[in-house]
């Protein structure tokens, strides 16, 4: 009798256990998706009375294997990749001493979009050449190290990838630009010169990230020329509810004066809405 599988899958430098097995008393064969024990994704096919005793056990295995390759097919297909950036968010919301900040950020938050963004995904070895090298580096999460990340993985993307698309996906994690961003238009990185810092002070460097993911991902880019965007984005931002249950309402009142002041600023409109 097939009765279950038990697997460990590697993706995006994580390794994930799928499990599959029989619930033989109920009927049902159940397929879940583990990372260090927190369940990721369940799928469920009941099979009830449909099958003989002497047929079930090869129509249960059949079930059993379609489940199983199913739902590993979906984690790589990166159907998981929000909840999987969800649960790594709540595990580490601080980094830890002595841990390596710009490994986790490649690993984390860097590696994931490269997929999402630009439709690239690493394998398993070359991932383990990007930690590689990234250990030789600073564990420090700065732009010049983030820049030598970029240029290691364009060395090996470079003939699967747009130039043009991947300097625009460079340009959307860039931290602090040195030109003046005064005579910039509204965008991310705007956006995040305003009060990236502020959050990381009051959440965490990766909710913090995260956060600032989610908001831009739900939105155009068409939407950041409205009259109205930097304010919207911000309320979003302050509205959400790792922000509500890690602030207080005084420090959400104050950093929102603060943040549209530095925006006026910024943008060289002392004068105009937001």
């Amino acid at each position: 009798m097939y009765r279950g599988i038990n697997e460990n899958v590697h993706y995006n430098g994580y390794t994930f256990h799928v499990q599959t097995e029989d619930r033989e008393k109920r009927a049902v064969v159940v397929s879940t998706l583990f990372y260090r024990g927190v369940i990721i994704a369940e799928e469920r096919v009941s099979y009830g009375d449909n099958t003989s005793s002497d047929a079930s056990g090869e129509g249960v295995g059949e079930i059993i294997k379609r489940l199983h390759l199913g739902l590993i097919e979906r984690l790589k297909r990166g159907e998981f990749d929000e909840r999987i950036r969800a649960l790594l968010a709540t595990e580490k919301e601080e980094p830890e001493e002595g841990e390596n900040q710009l490994l986790s950020f490649c690993c984390e938050a860097f590696i994931p979009s490269l997929k999402k963004e630009l439709g690239v995904e690493l394998d398993h070895e070359e991932i383990g050449r990007i930690k590689k090298e990234v250990e030789t580096l600073e564990p420090v999460l700065s732009k010049e190290n983030y820049l030598r990340i970029c240029g290691i993985v364009y060395q090996m993307i470079k003939d699967r990838c747009d130039t043009s698309r991947f300097r625009s996906f460079v340009k959307g994690y860039a931290f602090r630009a040195e030109e003046d961003v005064a005579d910039l238009p509204f965008s991310r990185e705007v956006f995040q010169q305003v009060l990236f810092d502020d959050l990381v002070g009051a959440i965490g460097y990766t909710l913090g990230s995260a956060l600032m993911e989610k908001v831009f991902s739900e939105v155009h880019s068409s939407f950041l020329k409205k009259k109205d965007a930097f304010r919207v984005l911000m309320n979003r931002i302050l509205s959400s509810g790792v922000v509500q249950k890690r602030t207080t309402e005084q420090w959400r009142e104050q950093m929102a004066r603060q943040w549209e002041e530095r925006y006026r600023s910024l943008m060289g409109n002392t004068q105009g809405d937001v």
